[in-house]
């Protein structure tokens, strides 16, 4: 009598007995099987420089394209804003900088700022 058990464990990396087996390998040694969330099953990843749906294929891809060009340019999209951004606002501190030091050289100002010496409170 021997015992059998099943392990069922989650993983981003996909079943290698669901990926094509090409040349003794998974996925002909040339990418990756992951499970892909788009078509829900497991698939290869080819390497650059290879295609098809074991990755046996060598060249241009002729496959469907794969995230990564699209998550590089997001990425680069995002750190633009954020340098945008972090610029505009060096530029608002600096401003205001600026404003308070010119404030603190012209004391009339600076005290009107302040709600001090005004013509409303002059005659109370």
């Amino acid at each position: 009598a021997h015992c059998h058990y099943t392990i069922t464990i989650p993983s981003w990396y996909g079943c290698p007995t669901q990926c094509p087996i090409s040349g003794r390998h998974i996925c002909a040694g040339n990418g990756h099987c992951k499970y892909d969330t788009d078509s829900q099953a497991s698939r290869c990843f080819c390497d650059n420089g290879f295609y098809g749906d074991d990755c046996s294929q060598q060249g241009a891809s002729k496959s469907k394209s794969t995230t990564s060009n699209g998550g590089s340019t997001a990425v680069t999209v995002i750190i633009i804003i954020l340098f945008v951004v972090s610029l505009a606002l060096m530029v608002t501190v600096f401003v205001m900088i600026r404003q308070v030091k010119a404030y603190k050289a012209d004391a009339s100002n600076y005290l009107a700022l302040q709600g001090g010496d005004d013509e409303t409170t002059a005659g109370v």
